[in-house]
This record gives C-alpha cells, structure tokens and sequence, in this order.
C-alpha cells in the first residue's frame, strides 16, 4: 500500500489531504470533526475512529486496506531510571492511588518529594492548575498493601535481626527495607491437613508425630499418647511434612489463602 506524502503530513488534521490503497485509487478527506466519534470521513464512505482503525460502508475491500500513520509517541520527560523505579507521569484529574498511601511526588518545578516522607495521597491537589505546584508524576507507594492491610485490622510482622524470626508489630513504621516486612500468616485450617502428615516440633525436641485424624478444630496425633492440637497450636510451635519427613514447613499459610 502507499500513501501520497507530497499531501501528507504526520497525521491527518485537514480536508483535502489524499490518501492512497493498494491498488492505486485515491481516497481524499472531506472533513476533519475532533469531537466526532469517527473524526475523519474520507470520500468512498470511509471513516477514521479515535482507536486508529479504519471502518467504511463501501463493499470494495481494497478501501478497507488504507492506512493512517499514527503520530510519533512523545518521548516521556521521565529518565529511564525513574522509569524502572515504576515512576508514572501524571496529566491531571482525581488522586489515582490510595489515598492514605504515601507516593512521591515530582512537581512542575522539579520539586521531589524525599524518600520515606509520610506525607498522604489525599493531602495533595492531584488536579492541574497550570502551577508550579502541579503533580506531573508519581511513584506508588510500595508498601501500600501492607498499609491497607494494617489499617484493616490485620496484623504487620516484621523480620527481626537474625533474619529467621517473624515478630508482631504493633506500630510499623515501614521504614526498613519492604522485604522486612509481611502480613501475618493464618494457621493452617483441616483442607490443609491430611491424615498421614508428620508433624514435629520447631525445636526438634520432640519426636516426630503421624496425624491420625483431624476436624475443623485441630489434629489428634498418634504416639505412646495420642494428643490433639488446635491449628493455632500447630503454627506456634509446630512443623509439617507431608512427604514422609522428606521437607518441612511451618504450619501456616498467607493470610489470603
């Protein structure tokens, strides 16, 4: 297919500009409506959308074969850096995050919100002026869902020094690194649990134990005395195996599972 370049320029804007399809047959442009869903009618019946696809009411395939050139994409005034860091430019309108979450911010006049600032989402004006004030872009707040989470009511663990330990927070601050930190695990519950599994205790001081049987409560464990243990128990103080000792895991699972 061809265009006429000596009558077109980047991107159709004027009546009158010629388009050219496969075999050669002109198709001139015979208004131009911005606002109109279809804002570029052509003379044959074709018509040019907004989502860059050609549709026409002729039954002549080959007009259906014209081509627009879309416009060049505006190169982003974010650098690559800021870019992989998951910067977004931002062009006005309401806050598009959560709003008790805490992005950075980068402002017409080049002003950049620091890192670890606990400055909300909702206190900004998200909406452009124009100022200099104006957000022009944003990088989410990466620790939004455990926010979210805390401020749900569910309980934020944190990695404790020797880097095994998970401990309860009571006020996180989400200042270290995010990888410190997790929603705490639900104990396993009896779809997790099947007769056969071997439990032992975290300290390995005890021997290893075969469920026998379980219920939406707990397990009963065979031995010398068999015993029952609610799940609660079991994620406190209890590893499981459920390829005959081979691996073991501790007894709970994300909370969303």
């Amino acid at each position: 297919m061809s265009i006429n370049t000596d009558h077109w320029p980047k991107h159709p804007t004027k009546s009158g500009w010629l388009l050219h399809n496969k075999r050669g047959d002109e198709v001139r442009i015979v208004c131009v409506d911005r606002d109109s869903a279809f804002p570029i009618m052509c003379s044959g019946g074709v018509t040019y959308s907004k989502d860059g696809k050609y549709e026409s009411s002729s039954n002549d395939p080959s007009v259906l074969d014209l081509v627009i050139p879309q416009p060049p994409k505006i190169k982003s005034f974010l650098t690559p850096e800021q870019i992989a860091e998951g910067w977004v430019e931002w062009h006005g309108g309401e806050c598009p995050v959560w709003g008790e979450s805490s992005p950075r911010l980068l402002f017409r006049d080049g002003e950049i919100t620091p890192i670890g600032s606990n400055h909300k989402a909702s206190g900004y004006h998200w909406k452009h002026g124009p100022n200099k004030h104006d957000i022009i872009a944003y990088c989410p707040d990466p620790y939004t869902e455990l926010k979210e989470a805390s401020k749900a009511g569910k309980t934020i663990q944190g990695l404790y020094i020797d880097g095994k330990t998970w401990v309860d927070l009571s006020a996180p601050t989400f200042l270290e690194p995010i990888e410190t930190y997790r929603v705490k695990p639900t104990p396993l519950g009896p779809e997790d649990v099947k007769c056969g599994d071997v439990l032992r205790h975290k300290n390995q001081h005890l021997p290893e134990r075969a469920v026998i049987s379980k219920d939406a409560e707990g397990v009963v464990v065979g031995g010398l005395v068999c015993s029952k243990y609610s799940y609660g128990h079991l994620q406190r103080y209890f590893k499981i195996s459920r390829d005959d000792g081979e691996t073991w895991e501790l007894c709970e699972k994300p909370e969303n599972k």
